[in-house]
């Protein structure tokens, strides 16, 4: 069981952030495959402020409802729901193109929608389990997404898809079990928080633009829980 005090974060083209209700809460991860729980989680991510229409997107995962829905960030008007079949769908990320895409974490799926468009352009399957977060190569296009395995151990990769397409290439970081949030830096550095298998203890690491390892990210500061990552 686990304490968290809950915060909200909307985030300027790239990955979204997160809130809770209600403020504070007890309950058991909600992140462990196949959970469920009574309390809303909503994330956000907003387009561009280059775009002139602006649209603001939120998933909602409640105990009977899952879904994201999309509204005009000027009206604060729903202007409608993504189709999808939606099962408990996670963090979201824009690309330049200003196209959305969304973790739908427990049919192992990530879904790709024109900005606008309340249907799937694309859909990308996760070949290692439950996807959870994930971020876009500002360089390449690239997408990088963070999963826990569907085999029973929870231990999960990172996966990167060239161009957001076809079948990714599997990374691996030292220290890391349990793989949460990623995020690019505008030289395609990618970076990835998480946690050690026994000790729970939170680690930092980053994968270079180019290389096909990660290494260790030392920082003077203790993470008591690994949280969502923005550049």
């Amino acid at each position: 069981m686990r304490v968290r005090r809950m915060a909200m974060a909307l985030v300027l083209a790239g990955c979204g952030g997160w809130f809770e209700v209600p403020s504070q809460v007890t309950q058991p991860s909600p992140y462990a495959p196949g959970s469920r729980s009574s309390v809303q989680r909503v994330r956000a991510v907003v387009e561009a402020p280059s775009n002139p229409s602006k649209l603001l997107y939120v998933s909602n995962t409640t105990a009977n409802t899952d879904g994201v829905e999309m509204y005009s960030f000027k009206a604060r008007t729903q202007m409608g729901k993504l189709m999808g079949s939606w099962a408990y769908p996670m963090a979201m990320c824009s690309n330049p193109a200003q196209h959305v895409y969304v973790t739908n974490k427990n049919r192992y799926l990530i879904l790709e929608y024109a900005h606008g468009k309340l249907n799937a352009s694309g859909i990308l399957a996760d070949p290692n389990g439950f996807p959870l977060g994930f971020a876009v190569d500002p360089k390449t296009g690239d997408l990088a997404v963070t999963n826990f395995s569907s085999g029973g151990s929870n231990a999960g990769q990172v996966v990167i898809y060239k161009k957001a397409r076809g079948v990714p290439k599997t990374y691996s970081a030292p220290n890391l079990c349990y793989y949460w949030f990623p995020a690019y830096n505008p030289e395609g550095d990618l970076f990835v928080d998480g946690e050690a298998c026994t000790t729970g203890q939170v680690f930092v690491a980053e994968l270079p633009a180019g290389k096909n390892r990660f290494t260790d990210v030392s920082l003077n500061q203790s993470i008591e829980y690994p949280g969502a990552m923005q550049w």
